[in-house]
């Protein structure tokens, strides 16, 4: 099994609803390009840091977002999560699974982990 886990600070600048700019969504909101750029960075230290390399094959994503309060879909925060991901270890995102869950709290925050288990098909077995 291959993983990795990452905190980073919740930013609802990453919704896919903040990807454009204007009516014809045809200009990207630079916040949204940082906050991605963000997520990636500290994607990127881990998988330097532990020496890990993905393979291709289904790769599990389990993210938990920590929230002030119910406003907020935290299903709009995927698609930029997992662009993120997709970028730093080179899989395209078609092969990843999602597992979603959010708390209210008062430091907001998103914890993200990504994984690969050889042979296994439920990615939360061992919580």
């Amino acid at each position: 099994m291959v993983e990795i886990s990452i905190e980073a600070p919740l930013s609802w600048n990453l919704s896919k609803n903040k990807k454009f700019i204007g009516r014809t969504k045809k200009v990207l909101n630079p916040d949204y390009v940082n906050c991605k750029r963000n997520i990636s960075a500290l994607i990127y230290r881990e998988l330097l840091s532990k020496g890990i390399k993905f393979e291709t094959g289904k790769i599990w994503l389990i993210i938990t977002v920590i929230k002030k309060n119910r406003r907020g879909d935290c299903i709009n925060l995927i698609e930029g999560i997992a662009d993120a991901i997709k970028t730093q270890i080179d899989i395209d995102d078609n092969n990843f699974s999602v597992v979603t869950d959010w708390f209210i709290d008062t430091k907001e925050k998103i914890l993200i982990t990504v994984r690969q288990d050889h042979g296994h098909s439920i990615a939360w077995k061992d919580r």
